[in-house]
């Protein structure tokens, strides 16, 4: 997604010097605005053991009212230990957050969903990156366990062929 991200901004920018620092960062300048971007140093993982090459379950959820519900809960859970649980039972997504010092939230949002109860744990930050990095009405929330990868992919044409993997936390 970040290079559909930066291809994004661009647009019909016009001119723009793109500089890297071996092995550190690439910069892109345009006369509106400066990116950097940190490069990945070492040998790049092998992608294809992380990405999903099937999934059980993919519930469409409204993009934006995903992206407030997210953002709704987080503010429950600890700047420490980052996390929100994400739910699927009887046709509604469950998101809740806690934080033994502040408070606890839970939001339902209304999903086509029919299977066996689902419980996972992420880090809030990367949902929301996730989410505003696409520019379609509804997302596929895509998933075969509790403790395994999720992918969430666009449902539309406007950023189509972008998955973006995130994998659970370890909660106890």
């Amino acid at each position: 997604c970040s290079v559909k991200t930066i291809m994004r901004l661009i647009g019909t920018e016009g001119d723009v010097d793109v500089s890297i620092e071996e092995g550190v960062a690439a910069k892109f300048v345009t006369k509106e605005w400066i990116l950097t971007t940190k490069l990945v140093a070492d040998k790049y993982p092998n992608w294809r053991q992380v990405v999903p090459t099937s999934v059980a379950n993919a519930i469409e959820v409204d993009r934006l009212v995903f992206t407030e519900s997210v953002k709704q809960v987080s503010l429950a859970s600890s700047a420490i230990n980052a996390n929100i649980g994400v739910c699927f039972g009887g046709n509604v997504m469950t998101l809740t957050a806690a934080d033994e010092e502040m408070a606890d939230a839970k939001v339902s949002i209304p999903v086509k969903y029919e299977g066996a109860e689902y419980k996972g744990f992420f880090n809030p930050r990367y949902i929301l990156d996730v989410l505003g990095s696409l520019d379609d009405d509804a997302v596929s929330y895509n998933f075969n366990g509790a403790s395994q990868t999720i992918t969430i992919t666009p449902k539309g044409e406007k950023t189509s062929d972008c998955t973006a993997v995130i994998m659970p936390l370890r909660v106890n």
